[in-house]
């Protein structure tokens, strides 16, 4: 399967399940309502981040996605349930729209933030002349590349922490949600 066709799938299970959302306004699907937004989250998300996009177009996406599905959407279902919100959808909702507004802000804002890091024009070391090259002794060098090594260590180690505490915050949520 092509990547264009990958995006327009992921495009339309987006589609469906939001209008399958809508559809479950109306009880007694109003309890179930979760279930599609959650797959409507995940799917829209993917489908922003895999589509032909500039970045400054994706994290400006991103953050109107998380603000609709994390704050419209919620307020609308609210305010048009006749009988309100079931007893157990309030916190499973709220935990949606935390999610929601997290996940695609922090992304959105992390692709502007890449995108604004790569307007700074970079940075430019003149190389040294070979003469102050030779200068260097095999020590300092030595000492340098253990420190850099120690550095990059210390960075993975931190990388591995951030990903397993991130793993288990993502399972804890799925599990207080879809409880």
């Amino acid at each position: 399967m092509t990547a264009a066709r990958t995006r327009k799938i992921i495009g339309w299970v987006a589609v469906i399940t939001f209008v399958a959302s809508v559809v479950m306004f109306y009880p007694p699907w109003t309890r179930f309502i979760v279930y599609p937004l959650t797959f409507c989250l995940v799917s829209g998300f993917t489908w922003i981040i895999e589509n032909k996009k500039d970045r400054l177009a994706k994290g400006f996406d991103l953050v109107f996605f998380g603000v609709v599905m994390g704050v419209a959407f919620p307020f609308v279902l609210a305010e048009i349930s006749p009988n309100g919100l079931p007893s157990g959808l309030d916190s499973s909702l709220e935990i949606f729209k935390n999610i929601a507004i997290l996940a695609c802000a922090g992304a959105g804002a992390g692709i502007l933030a890449n995108h604004a890091e790569h307007l700074e024009p970079p940075k430019s070391v003149p190389p040294l002349p070979p003469a102050e090259l030779g200068a260097l002794n095999q020590k300092k060098l030595d000492q340098i590349s253990a420190l850099l090594l120690a550095e990059k260590r210390q960075r993975t180690l931190h990388t591995r922490l951030l990903f397993a505490i991130l793993g288990a915050l993502i399972v804890l949520c799925g599990i207080l949600l879809f409880r």
